[in-house]
């Protein structure tokens, strides 16, 4: 039974040191483990040393980012997105699983009291489009569009949730700044009907 019981304590302190570790490391929108900092390492340790030619590198890199996806680690899938756009500028899958990255993001960035997902959105389509643009051979980037667009704001939408105060003189095609992790500027896009 003691034994059980110092087990469990042990376990306790453990997993209460993790926790408070990961909030201290974290940001606002993404807590950040012991694990998430090993592994970020071992991906710069392999971008520091490894001497294969830049496309290897670039898929390797892109690789890493989809992990990363997978652990909606949604930041650090950007980071090395863009890393390997640097390594290989005519990557289109970065493109897309940024864009995926942004589409995700709903329940992290959204405020509470809108009833669209409008600004994720409109970052997820720039990121797409870059991605049609450099020849998305699969075409998963127009699909990903095609499946989203039904999310965009309608006008009605639009107007109920930004038509206040500052935001009432913004309308489609106006540049809008996405905050949250993203932190990126877009372009308002709307339904079309």
């Amino acid at each position: 039974m003691k034994f059980k019981k110092k087990m469990f304590f042990a376990i306790a302190v453990l997993f209460l040191i993790k926790t408070v570790y990961a909030q201290n490391s974290g940001n606002e929108y993404f807590v950040i483990t012991a694990i998430d900092e090993k592994r970020w390492a071992a991906y710069d340790d392999f971008i520091k040393n490894n001497k294969n030619k830049l496309s290897e590198k670039a898929d390797s890199i892109y690789k890493f980012a989809l992990i990363e996806y997978q652990n909606k680690q949604f930041l650090k899938t950007r980071e090395l997105c863009e890393l390997a756009i640097e390594y290989n500028p005519d990557l289109a899958k970065p493109h897309i699983l940024i864009g995926k990255a942004y589409a995700s993001s709903g329940n992290i960035c959204e405020p509470t009291n809108r009833n669209i997902k409008g600004e994720i959105l409109w970052v997820a389509f720039d990121e797409w489009e870059k991605a049609i643009s450099k020849g998305d051979d699969e075409g998963k980037a127009a699909k990903l569009m095609g499946r989203y667009k039904t999310y965009l704001p309608d006008e009605a939408d639009f107007k109920s949730c930004f038509g206040r105060g500052r935001l009432s003189t913004i309308d489609q095609g106006d540049a809008y700044f996405v905050k949250c992790w993203i932190n990126r500027e877009t372009t308002i896009r709307l339904k079309k009907e």
